[in-house]
């Protein structure tokens, strides 16, 4: 893992579990209850679907609503373990390591591998858990975005729900600790200065960390050097690590797109103001340039919306090279 600069996903403590690590690790738990119907609504059941509530008093399948969070950060992974990955198509039996640990220590492994991350939190909180992370890191971090979100309205019954919790002491436990802990992080951790001042010319390049949303990650060729194409959806914002004042000209370097007529629908919001602009050719692509009044109270925002995005299976609008100002 020495490769990645960072690691993230449904990993459990996947990192936790090497005997040298010293990477730094956060962790997300869910309510129990939220967590154990999200599960269930997402599992590929190879027959005839459960009601929920036999889902939860399934002998096979209802280990998943039974202290779940606790199994992932309380039993090590084995070397190269593929973590409880259950074959295509088939039920997700509760591996044996599981099955034969008992409860008490289950719940001091689990407490202790919460303790050991650097930063814990809950999903219900999620901005305030993004906020102590860019306290933790020392830098600005966007809003997270809902990718992972079931329809609206679509929740666990109420009588279900309780079943649930009452299933899943640990994880009930576990999540009280992690809000605890978030608390105290937010209590704790600095708060990160506004922007510095700073002066014309001012350039944001795409190899550069980006504070924003809408974007795909960045990369690299040999024509047009590091760039980053908006995306998935129609709007990409970046908020720059600086404040800057007086009339300006903004110039957006657009070295590819998925078509043109993605490049002529650009609309730019500059600190949450429409700006007009015209289209200049570059040796590479166009430049969106535009004249614009900065405002040093306010964060330097700049805002992209096409009308459309295209490619499957991530949509990508505009490949963006650089943000200048002079």
């Amino acid at each position: 893992m020495r490769r990645y600069e960072v690691i993230a996903g449904h990993h459990g403590i996947l990192p936790l579990g090497a005997p040298d690590a010293l990477l730094p690790v956060v962790t997300v738990l869910r309510e129990p209850a939220a967590r154990a119907w999200s599960h269930y609504r997402a599992v590929p059941w190879p027959a005839e679907p459960l009601a929920f509530a036999d889902f939860l008093d399934h002998p096979v399948y209802g280990w998943a609503a039974r202290d779940y969070q606790a199994c992932w950060l309380g039993v090590p992974p084995a070397p190269g373990e593929a973590r409880w990955k259950p074959a295509a198509g088939a039920a997700l039996p509760a591996p044996p390591d599981v099955l034969a640990l008992h409860h008490a220590d289950l719940a001091c492994s689990a407490c202790r591998t919460l303790e050991r991350c650097g930063l814990a939190g809950t999903v219900e909180r999620i901005d305030d858990f993004v906020e102590a992370l860019g306290r933790l890191l020392g830098r600005r971090l966007p809003p997270v975005p809902r990718i992972n979100v079931g329809p609206p309205g679509i929740a666990a019954p109420e009588r279900e729900a309780a079943a649930a919790r009452s299933r899943s002491p640990l994880d009930v436990a576990l999540h009280e600790r992690a809000g605890d802990a978030l608390d105290r992080a937010l209590t704790t951790l600095p708060a990160l200065p506004e922007e510095a001042p700073g002066a014309l010319p001012y350039r944001q390049t795409m190899e550069q960390p980006l504070c924003g949303t809408g974007w795909h990650a960045r990369v690299h060729t040999a024509e047009a050097g590091w760039h980053r194409w908006t995306g998935p959806g129609l709007r990409s914002d970046v908020r720059l690590p600086v404040r800057l004042a007086g009339a300006a000209r903004l110039a957006l370097a657009i070295v590819s797109a998925c078509d043109d007529d993605a490049v002529r629908s650009l609309r730019l919001t500059v600190q949450g103001r429409h700006v007009a602009h015209v289209l200049e050719p570059r040796p590479i692509g166009v430049a969106a340039v535009a004249d614009v009044e900065l405002d040093a109270r306010s964060p330097l925002t700049v805002e992209l919306e096409v009308a459309h995005t295209r490619g499957h299976p991530e949509p990508a609008g505009l490949a963006i090279g650089e943000i200048a100002l002079s």
